[in-house]
């Protein structure tokens, strides 16, 4: 008898202890949710910035498209034109 309830007041202890765990790690999700949501405000990513995030792809893919034609001129591949 004093084994079954010795493992039943285990068994309460443990289930507190989840239970606490629990909210903290639902507090720690909730807060880390929310700097995540933060930093994607500042760095332009989601939904709201999808016009911005294609705008500097193709900014990007200009000055890729540059800088390969600066390189032919530089190998004497192309004639700079203006």
């Amino acid at each position: 008898m004093a084994d079954s309830n010795l493992s039943l007041s285990s068994s309460a202890d443990a289930v507190t202890t989840s239970k606490f765990d629990m909210k903290s790690l639902k507090g720690e999700v909730d807060r880390l949710n929310g700097y995540l949501e933060q930093l994607q405000g500042e760095c332009g990513v989601g939904k709201q910035a999808e016009p911005a995030e294609k705008s500097r792809l193709e900014r990007l893919k200009e000055e890729i498209s540059a800088l390969q034609d600066a390189v032919r001129v530089l190998e004497g591949e192309e004639i700079p034109t203006v």
